[in-house]
């Protein structure tokens, strides 16, 4: 069994676990790196992913199947809005040039919300937000097909929604982007 290591900077803190799942989150500093890796290494990585996530799946079953990911986390909102502020199209366009270096990879969004107002409402901003930075990437020149959006509401809060600045920082789009080529 494979063992995948996890990497996530979180609130300014880098948080690194392991599991036996098959995504693994690693740093936009920890790329570069594993893109250098021998070409003997590349072509076998190709080949786990080709086995993993053939490309005829559905986008879905190659997010489930692929083996590595790329975290952003740093698409913020205003309480209760879905409109991309300049920082966060700032952000957005870091995952966007990756893409476009990279056009086998694909991103997952998901949208997130702080605990102040009904889950359901919650849950239908979060998708609205995920949503946003969705059309944000389409409209910039990355295939809708390599994109998929989802919500998280209030259900996984990167901080406990204990203070107004927590709150703020859960007000947010996790970007997790699948690696396949």
């Amino acid at each position: 069994m494979k063992e995948f290591a996890f990497l996530m900077v979180m609130a300014g803190a880098l948080v690194v676990t392991a599991s036996a799942e098959p995504l693994a989150s690693v740093s936009e500093e920890v790329r570069p790196s594993t893109r250098e890796s021998s070409s003997t290494q590349q072509e076998e990585s190709k080949e786990e992913v080709r086995a993993f996530a053939p490309a005829s799946l559905p986008v879905e079953q190659r997010l489930a199947a692929s083996y590595e990911v790329v975290l952003y986390n740093n698409v913020l909102f205003n309480f209760d809005k879905a409109a991309l502020t300049p920082e966060g199209k700032a952000e957005i366009d870091k995952a966007i040039a990756e893409l476009k270096k990279y056009p086998k990879d694909l991103m997952e969004l998901y949208g997130h919300t702080c605990d102040i107002g009904p889950p359901e409402y919650n849950m239908a901003l979060g998708q609205r937000r995920a949503d946003a930075v969705r059309r944000y990437m389409v409209e910039n020149g990355i295939d809708a097909g390599r994109i998929k959006s989802s919500s998280r509401g209030m259900t996984a809060p990167c901080l406990p929604n204990t203070s107004p600045q927590n709150r703020k920082l859960n007000r947010r789009v996790e970007f997790v982007g699948v690696v396949v080529n």
